[in-house]
């Protein structure tokens, strides 16, 4: 199962497993994915965006869903 293309809960599911790994890359896929459904959700932007800014360094990657 492609944990990209799930459901919701089961993506963050996967995005909570990516976290203790400390794999940012599939951390940010699983966020964008959860937020394409729940663009209002300010907890989850703001974890995208701090994954974006801290643990990647990669200001860019939040610009889009900063606007």
């Amino acid at each position: 199962m492609d944990p990209f293309l799930s459901d919701p809960d089961d993506t963050f599911a996967h995005y909570l497993k990516f976290v203790k790994k400390g794999e940012f890359k599939k951390e940010y896929r699983c966020l964008e994915n959860v937020l394409r459904e729940f663009p209002s959700d300010a907890e989850l932007l703001d974890r995208l965006g701090g994954l974006s800014l801290h643990e990647m360094d990669d200001p860019a990657r939040a610009r889009p869903w900063l606007y």
